[in-house]
């Protein structure tokens, strides 16, 4: 089945969300919200490595330093109230109800040149299906990149294996494991990167390799499904891109979404969704 790239159309959140379950690929441009986040983002950025030009920053900076202020941004901006507060504009201005939604945390990554760092808190993912980290067949990824990218610097998306299984480690990954344990090393992880992630173990077919290269706030969005990795980034300048996950409330209840073709990761259940955040009342996390 061939993937379509949706631009910038107009749909209700129920056929979107369908269109998105069987694998096709939505660009939206011109949001308020992902502006606002981007905006956001840079600002924290340019605060915690103090400079008006992060882009380079790193090419003065030891890289135990720079690691260090890239896990302070992180920190700031996924834990920021506002942060989230944008999800929550982003779906009501994407017409979605956010009474419908359950949605994790926004993240910021942040990716310098590879032979300069490309593990812990700058990880090059390598080909992956969020699947495989435990995230369910009916999460819905949301990423866009902070400053214009290129795309040399941009993320892969290989199309063609939304629904054929591809052989991987996700048997021994644990995503409450992960997020309890493994994801506060990060920032210890410099020369090597020595958590588990998920890895295929067979070569992946690049023909079909698919890179979009775009604008701050300009927002790709996608299923879990999707087989997608860092591309890994060999110029001078750092990458800064924003993602995160949405999760329907009738998806969940309906179990709604493509098959789950390869994935045996575990942690991911009703529990685990219980600690997302909630759109409809986010104001009680407010801090």
């Amino acid at each position: 089945m061939a993937t379509n790239i949706i631009l910038n159309q107009v749909f209700t959140d129920a056929t979107r969300r369908k269109l998105i379950h069987s694998g096709d690929i939505f660009l939206i441009s011109a949001l308020k919200s992902t502006a606002k986040m981007c905006d956001y983002a840079f600002q924290v950025v340019c605060d915690k490595f103090k400079t008006a030009n992060p882009e380079t920053a790193f090419l003065d900076l030891p890289v135990e330093e720079f690691a260090k202020k890239v896990e302070k941004v992180k920190n700031e901006f996924s834990n920021s109230f506002y942060s989230k507060e944008l999800i929550r504009e982003l779906l009501i201005e994407t017409d979605s109800d956010p009474a419908e939604y359950y949605f994790d945390v926004p993240r910021i990554r942040i990716v310098p040149n590879y032979d300069y760092l490309h593990a812990g808190v700058s990880y090059a993912y390598s080909p992956h299906r969020d699947t495989w980290y435990g995230g369910p067949t009916y999460q819905i990824n949301h990423w866009m990149p902070v400053l214009p990218i290129k795309p040399e610097v941009s993320m892969a998306i290989w199309p063609n294996y939304f629904s054929k299984t591809v052989k991987n480690s996700s048997e021994t990954f644990d995503i409450t494991r992960w997020d309890k344990v493994e994801r506060k090393k990060a920032v210890e992880n410099i020369k090597v990167e020595t958590r588990p992630h998920p890895l295929p173990f067979e070569e992946i077919n690049r023909e079909s390799e698919l890179r979009i290269a775009g604008s701050p706030g300009d927002i790709i969005i996608f299923s879990a499904n999707h087989l997608h990795g860092t591309v890994p980034n060999q110029t001078n300048t750092t990458r800064f891109s924003i993602d995160f996950r949405v999760f329907n409330k009738l998806d969940i209840k309906e179990a709604n979404g493509p098959d789950n073709v390869d994935s045996e990761a575990t942690g991911m259940d009703g529990d685990y969704l219980q600690q997302m955040f909630d759109a409809n009342t986010l104001l009680k996390y407010a801090s």
